[in-house]
């Protein structure tokens, strides 16, 4: 499908849905909102996936993964153990 990607052995492409998912339950979005960004046809399928993922509070994770979009980091200088892909 993706003849071009290299991925780990362990690394499904796949799997990045799976983290985008996860963060857009980290960041709020309602599960219809993300049913229909992920192609669902019903949000149940959505919250039968990842309901694990409602239950948490993921405020901090959100803030930890925010800093990383600081203007330090945009600028090009590294940020504790971030390094920018593009300066």
């Amino acid at each position: 499908m993706f003849p071009h990607a290299k991925l780990d052995a362990g690394l499904v492409f796949h799997s990045l849905r799976h983290t985008y998912v996860s963060l857009c339950v980290a960041a709020g979005i309602k599960p219809l909102d993300i049913s229909r960004y992920v192609g669902h046809s019903k949000v149940t399928t959505t919250l039968n996936i990842y309901a694990h993922l409602f239950e948490d509070d993921h405020t901090g994770d959100m803030a930890a993964l925010g800093a990383m979009s600081t203007t330090t980091a945009l600028a090009g200088d590294s940020v504790g153990n971030v390094i920018p892909l593009r300066g």
